[in-house]
């Protein structure tokens, strides 16, 4: 996936332009939270990312990138220099998506599915 992207800003640099990308998590059915960053030309992530879980109100996290693994897209840190708000997010070539709450005493983790906007 990340070779086509590569292709298209080749062929088309005029039409590359930043996008927004939105995770929705759930379990058991029941939506659990959200994850919205505008990432640019590149697919790299800004600098903050607005995150809602488990019906709190939106707010703006800080975003730490990381090195993403085999068959990952993206692999971030959100509030990295707030552990006990910190939350590990994890976008696949797939799309799917993974959020990790190291804080939290249950419900570490939500699955999730991510859209480019």
């Amino acid at each position: 996936m990340k070779n086509i992207f590569s292709l298209f800003l080749v062929v088309f640099p005029g039409l590359a332009q930043a996008q927004q990308l939105k995770c929705e998590y759930g379990f058991m059915g029941s939506p659990m939270g959200s994850v919205a960053m505008t990432l640019d030309e590149t697919g790299r992530p800004g600098e903050y990312a607005t995150v809602s879980l488990f019906f709190s109100p939106a707010r703006q996290m800080p975003v730490t990138i990381e090195v993403p693994a085999a068959g990952e897209l993206l692999r971030l840190i959100l509030s990295k220099d707030d552990p006990s708000n910190e939350v590990h997010l994890t976008v696949f070539e797939d799309y799917k998506s993974k959020l990790v709450n190291p804080a939290a005493p249950v419900g570490k983790e939500l699955q999730g599915a991510c859209t480019l906007l």
